[in-house]
């Protein structure tokens, strides 16, 4: 089952075991997005389940919104960020290292590679 859920900065694919977020070009992802997201992911899920941010689009994030993001969602595995081309995946590298412990971080070149990879780990 698939379910698409909309926000004034993008659209998150939400599936069984993982969400895929598609912000609009040219969103500022700030604290109001945060707490949006945190509380769909504590509604949707309640076991395991991991992250994939599509950017197909070019967005900012304010990298201390990632902590507020995963905050008391305990079954939040795993995030990967899709980056297509240089300059975004070079924007994305960063994002990883506010991820907090324990949940594993990838970044990759297609959207298939990350859904493989986190259906890997989400049991």
């Amino acid at each position: 089952m698939m379910e698409i859920v909309e926000s004034s900065n993008g659209a998150y694919e939400i599936h069984d075991k993982y969400v895929i977020a598609r912000y609009f070009e040219g969103s500022s992802l700030g604290i109001e997005e945060a707490v949006f997201v945190n509380t769909l992911l504590r509604d949707r899920f309640s076991t395991e389940f991991g992250w994939i941010s599509d950017r197909v689009n070019s967005y900012s994030t304010d990298p201390m919104v990632i902590k507020e993001m995963v905050k008391n969602v305990s079954h939040f595995k795993c995030a990967a960020w899709v980056s297509y081309g240089s300059s975004l995946k070079a924007k994305a590298s960063a994002l990883p290292a506010f991820v907090p412990d324990p949940i594993k971080t990838n970044i990759f070149d297609s959207l298939p590679e990350a859904i493989e990879w986190v259906e890997s780990i989400v049991e």
